[in-house]
């Protein structure tokens, strides 16, 4: 008996498929691979593969974590490359290893996530309110307009972090009588504020303050986020929702949207800090997630 955790990567270019088609890609790959997989007992047993929580259409994700109990020890690198053979294009394990069969399932263990927002700007200079020297933002130009956007937005991160609520309105659809189309039935107000634990300019991977390409500008932006779950827990923030209320803190320009979401990150949490799923209980040298 042996269990692997492993880490995988969600590409661009399937970021549209449903939880429930990667869940189906990753059953089949262990089967085409030929994983000793462990099998559920009963009339219809199925394998023993436990996924951390799902991630919603339209995200890319290199922070997908799935537990996979085998009857047979494999060892972490020949499944690693056994399933990276098979994986569908997109797909991919990153990193994994073998951990002891006490740890608590993903679902439970992990406690928060991080994003990465990408927001365009490719029009920017035309927006009166933040307009500036002609040009500016765009390859080659000075400072400007792009010099501008960008203190605006930092200035809208530093008010959302420090307002005590933030209030979006949610709906919720009922499916009546089991048929496909929804009914939008109630529209509630929620606070995303307890589940916000940081939020920040990306300072790497090209988006050192105001990033200029061919296609116009974009920034890049951090958030990490409490997930929530169960009665009485907190409204998880979600990734547009955090675009929508920098918006009301004037941090978003007319022209400017969000051109990317990427989950970078889960995390446990141990001794009141944040770590990856991948690390034992003697890994914690250095904490992850702080913002």
């Amino acid at each position: 008996m042996e269990r692997i955790r492993a880490r995988l990567e969600k590409g661009d270019s399937i970021r549209y498929i449903s939880h429930l088609d990667y869940v189906r890609a990753i059953d089949r790959a262990v089967r085409r691979a030929g994983i000793p997989i462990a099998y559920s007992e009963g009339f219809h047993p199925h394998a023993r593969i436990a996924f951390g929580p799902a991630l919603a259409v339209g995200i890319a994700s290199v922070a997908e974590f799935a537990d996979f109990e085998l009857a047979d020890c494999l060892g972490a690198g020949e499944f690693t490359s056994r399933m990276n053979s098979v994986l569908p294009a997109g797909l991919s394990i990153l990193e994994s290893r073998s951990i002891p069969t006490d740890w608590k399932p993903l679902s439970v263990a992990i406690v928060a996530a991080s994003y990465r927002l990408v927001i365009a700007a490719p029009d920017i200079e035309g927006d009166a309110e933040w307009r500036g020297e002609r040009g500016a933002g765009r390859p080659g130009s000075g400072p400007g307009s792009g010099a501008r956007a960008l203190e605006r937005l930092e200035r809208a991160v530093r008010e959302v972090l420090e307002a005590r609520s933030l209030i979006v309105r949610r709906s919720k659809e009922r499916y009546p009588g089991g048929g496909a189309t929804g009914e939008r039935v109630e529209e509630r107000d929620v606070d995303i504020r307890p589940s916000l634990l940081g939020l920040r300019l990306a300072r790497g991977s090209g988006y050192a303050g105001y990033a200029a390409t061919a296609a116009g500008c974009c920034v890049g932006l951090d958030a990490l986020v409490r997930l929530g779950g169960g009665a009485g827990s907190v409204a998880t923030a979600r990734p547009d929702e955090i675009l929508s209320v920098l918006a009301m803190h004037g941090g978003i320009a007319r022209g400017m949207e969000l051109a990317s979401i990427t989950r970078t990150g889960l995390y446990v949490s141990r001794d009141g800090r944040l770590l990856s799923p991948m690390e034992f209980e003697g890994d914690m040298s250095s904490p992850q997630g702080t913002y």
